[in-house]
């Protein structure tokens, strides 16, 4: 993914957990310049072909407008661990987001709400890439 290559746009995000829709706010200035001091071009390209999740969702509540950040607010959170023992612990930001997701569905409308955020869901046609194809016509032989 080069950054120079982005075409910002606002997209959404929805998740089970959830009872509203996430909204991801188009990638400015600011945020390129914070992708670019946190991962740098080359690791950015990297999260993107491995599909690492836990990186794409930083960058996701990264770009999330207020209003759904602010479903992200720090909260007491109770785990019960394997031995069922319960604590509570404060959690919140990308962490709670990345608690929220569930399922290959949701990591997948993550991954797609990022992409279609930086103009990478689907690639422009342009003369150089169309080929056009001849249609084959077959003829039935005379007997």
């Amino acid at each position: 993914m080069n950054l120079f290559e982005m075409k910002p746009k606002e997209s959404r995000l929805k998740l089970k957990a959830l009872k509203k829709e996430l909204v991801l706010n188009p990638i400015t200035l600011s945020d390129e310049a914070w992708l670019d001091d946190a991962y740098g071009a080359e690791k950015v390209t990297e999260i993107f072909e491995q599909v690492n999740i836990k990186e794409i969702s930083r960058i996701v509540y990264r770009l999330l407008n207020n209003e759904s950040k602010s479903l992200f607010k720090k909260q007491m959170v109770t785990f019960i661990d394997e031995n069922g023992d319960s604590a509570e612990l404060e959690l919140g930001g990308v962490e709670l987001l990345r608690t929220m997701i569930s399922g290959w569905e949701e990591k997948l409308a993550l991954l797609n709400a990022l992409l279609e955020n930086i103009g990478a869901s689907r690639p422009e046609i342009t003369d150089t890439n169309v080929k056009k194809k001849k249609k084959r016509v077959t003829r039935k032989k005379k007997r």
